[in-house]
This record gives C-alpha cells, sequence and structure tokens, in this order.
C-alpha cells in the first residue's frame, strides 16, 4: 500500500506519519530530496523560502513530477514487493499525476487553522522556519499556491484533490483518533461489484462529471471511481475532457 501525505505547514502531518510509522510503514518525504539538492548545492543553513525557490527551479527544468519520480526511485523496490509506504511532503498536482501511476495510492491531507498552525511553528523551533507573523504568512501564501505558479507549492489544489481529509482543530489525542478512524477504511476488505464499470459508462454516456460526482452520485469511493475509470481510458472508452479541473471532467 502507497499512502501519500499532503497539507498546510504546521497542521499535523507528521503525527500523521508517525501513527503511519509505528504500524510499520517505511517513511519517505519529498521534502527530503529537496533538502538533499539544497545540502548538495553547499547550502547548510537553508531557510524554508530556499527550499521552495529548489523546489520550483527543479519542477521548471524536469517537470512537476519531478521530485515524486526521484523518491520512487528510492521505494521501487519497496513497491514492487508490495510493502506499505507512506510519502510525505506532497505540494504539487504533478507528484500527485506521478504517485497516482502506483495501484492503490491513496492520498491524505491535513489541515488546521492558521492561527494553530503559526504556533505550532514556533513551538516546534525548526531553524529553517519563519520567526515572525509576517514571515509565516508569506511561507504560507506561497506554499498553499496563492501565487498560482504552475511549478510552485499548490497544496490548496492538493488538499481538494485528497481522497481523505483530516482537520486538525483540537487536540492532539482528538487528532490521534480522526488518523486512526480514517485509516480504519485501509483495513477492510474490498469487494468489486461486477457491473459498476458498465453503470459509470452509461453515465458518462449522457454527461460530462468529475470522479467527485460520480462518486457521490453512486455513493462509492473515490478510488473506487478512479479503478473504473483507469480501466474505461485504457479501452478507449472515454477520454478526459478537462485537466484542469480538480478530479479531471471525464
Amino acid at each position: 500500500m502507497l499512502i501519500g501525505l499532503t497539507g498546510t505547514k504546521g497542521s499535523g502531518k507528521g503525527e500523521v506519519a508517525e501513527i503511519l510509522k509505528q504500524k510499520g510503514f517505511l517513511y519517505e518525504s519529498l521534502s527530503d530530496r529537496v533538502r538533499e539538492e539544497s545540502i548538495a548545492r553547499g547550502l547548510k543553513n537553508y531557510n524554508v523560502k530556499d527550499l521552495q525557490d529548489i523546489g520550483d527551479e527543479l519542477r521548471e527544468k524536469f517537470g512537476n513530477g519531478v521530485w515524486a519520480k526521484r523518491t520512487l526511485e528510492r521505494l521501487q523496490k519497496q513497491i514492487i514487493d508490495n510493502k506499505n509506504c507512506v510519502i510525505d511532503g506532497i505540494r504539487n498536482l504533478g507528484e500527485i499525476e506521478e504517485l497516482r501511476k502506483i495501484k492503490g495510492f491513496i492520498l491524505i491531507a491535513v489541515d488546521a487553522p492558521q492561527e494553530d498552525r503559526y504556533e505550532r511553528l514556533m513551538n516546534r523551533k525548526r531553524a529553517s522556519d519563519p520567526k515572525t507573523w509576517e514571515g509565516f504568512l508569506e511561507m504560507d501564501n506561497r506554499d498553499r499556491g496563492l501565487y498560482h505558479l504552475n511549478t510552485g507549492q499548490q497544496v490548496d489544489k492538493c488538499v481538494e484533490t485528497a481522497d481523505i481529509k483530516i482537520i486538525n482543530d483540537s487536540s492532539l489525542e482528538k487528532l490521534r483518533e480522526k488518523i486512526k478512524n480514517s485509516l480504519k477504511i485501509f483495513e477492510r476488505k474490498i469487494y468489486k461489484t461486477k457491473g459498476n464499470q458498465d453503470i459509470i459508462f452509461n453515465i458518462l454516456e449522457k454527461e460530462q462529471l468529475s470522479v467527485n460526482q460520480l462518486a457521490n452520485r453512486l455513493d462509492m469511493t473515490r478510488q473506487g471511481i478512479r479503478f473504473h475509470i483507469h480501466k474505461l481510458i485504457k479501452s478507449k472508452k472515454i477520454k478526459i475532457l478537462d485537466k484542469t479541473k480538480d478530479n479531471w471532467i471525464y
């Protein structure tokens, strides 16, 4: 199983990662690839802006999925052997697109109120984090994608496409409870209902719908909808009409 983590800075993604590691998941982070690139360039005392700049630069040069590709290269054997892995630090839609090529990939998003996130960053005292409210806002706006750069951070858009969303607006104990409840879905047996693919195809013959709309219409998970969508695309029965919209229109 491959799980991806996205979300705003200071939202609590680390807690999700810790719980998954306790369950035996191997941990990797796209942010670690960026830090490695920074150190290779001689930037040992880097800050968040340095990392954002390097991240953007390599996406511009090699494509938006570059950091996901570099991380998947490290996990190639584990993925082939069907080991449980979690990839943190997803911040661009191109990275999600690359990771969704892996069968069964699940994206979890974590978010929290801005003031709470600022307080957590101040408390964790990471050297690369901003030290003032103004510095935090500048970092946060860029991280969330408010500058609208295609090769930049797009956390808000990544959160919108997540399969599971967790709002961390209470205590640490409440967050852990939300995480565990959300992860229960992965422990269920998955049953493939014969005929769902035909139902989806018949609907899409008449209407243009996104994954979210199909999932709500048929009371199915987005993962299930995507499974059938990929089959229909592969058989050339349907095609993607608009990649610019969340969850794509078919």
